[in-house]
């Protein structure tokens, strides 16, 4: 298993990401959908970003 590996199942990909400590746990009560989508959008502005200096 690589370092980029993260199994087949969500536990997986959390136990990789916790091995890298990679993963941020928020000790407050969140409303999951808003979060969700609030990372999606800030991860695709990041690749527009990405892709229009040429890293992508």
């Amino acid at each position: 298993m690589t370092p980029f590996d993260t199994g087949t199942d969500l536990r997986s990909w959390i136990a990789t990401l916790e091995a890298a400590d990679e993963l941020k746990q928020v000790p407050a009560q969140v409303d999951w959908d808003e979060e969700i989508g609030a990372d999606t959008r800030a991860n695709m502005a990041l690749e527009r970003i990405r892709y229009r200096i040429g890293l992508s």
